[in-house]
């Protein structure tokens, strides 16, 4: 009988493709949209992409990458016309999430959210939009 012993870079590959599906799929987070956030402008637009704006949102939130950016609030634009200011206040590292925001909407749809932030001066941050769905889809 002979056994196969597994040698260390396949344990370590095998054990970081398991680390990366998990941080993927972190409690059911999705990505909606991502935008590179510049320090010459002081808000930025992230759509809802089709596939989602028929689904219901329960809450949203921001993730910051290649540097740091002041959240001062974002808007929710919704399919009638209505929108809702959300105070968020904080300052977002890089590799790091904004606190949840949570979407109470009733029947209505999620178009666009709009971000006012600002960063420093040669920052160039990626924010990018997350959902997590209601458990009714």
């Amino acid at each position: 009988m002979r056994i196969k012993v597994l040698d260390f870079s396949s344990l370590l590959l095998g054990t970081l493709l398991l680390s990366t599906l998990s941080l993927a799929q972190e409690d059911g987070w999705q990505t909606l949209d991502s935008v590179q956030a510049r320090s010459t402008h002081q808000t930025i637009n992230l759509l809802i992409p089709e596939a989602f704006q028929g689904k219901s949102i329960a809450s949203i939130r921001f993730h910051a990458a290649n540097g740091d950016i002041r959240m001062n609030y974002a808007k929710l634009f919704l399919n009638d016309g209505d929108n809702i200011n959300f105070s968020i206040q904080r300052t977002v590292h890089a590799g790091h999430n904004s606190r949840m925001i949570p979407v109470k909407i009733g029947n209505r749809t999620l178009t666009k959210v709009s971000l006012f932030y600002r960063v420093q001066q040669k920052d160039n941050v990626r924010v990018t939009l997350q959902a997590q769905l209601s458990e009714e889809n």
